[in-house]
């Protein structure tokens, strides 16, 4: 609705006499303080984002050292994991990946 009420205002703008009129010159005051008033709201909400803390900083998860290959059975891609945080495979292509032993 109110998109439609945006989108109808700008057309209303949009199609004015170029001759100077009241009702012209209206339409155009009122289009300018809402224009003003959106500008306006949205520097608002962007200066209020800024004074808001930043997020807590994310978990800390124990690594542990791996020397497993992961292979994709689908495409063949190799991954190297050299630290793991979980001993969850990796997916690729949709798929979990394969673990190998890596050979050094």
């Amino acid at each position: 609705m109110f998109l439609v009420v945006v989108v109808g205002f700008a057309e209303l703008v949009a199609h004015l006499p170029s001759s100077t009129t009241g009702a012209s010159v209206a339409i155009r005051a009122v289009a300018g303080v809402l224009i003003g008033g959106v500008i306006v709201l949205v520097v608002r909400r962007m200066l209020r984002a800024l004074t808001e803390p930043p997020p807590p900083p994310p978990q800390t998860v124990d690594a542990r050292y791996s020397e497993v290959v992961y292979v994709c059975a689908i495409c063949g891609t190799r991954l190297r994991l050299e630290v793991a945080a979980t001993a969850k495979a990796p997916r690729h292509c949709g798929e979990e990946m394969e673990p190998q032993l890596a050979h050094q």
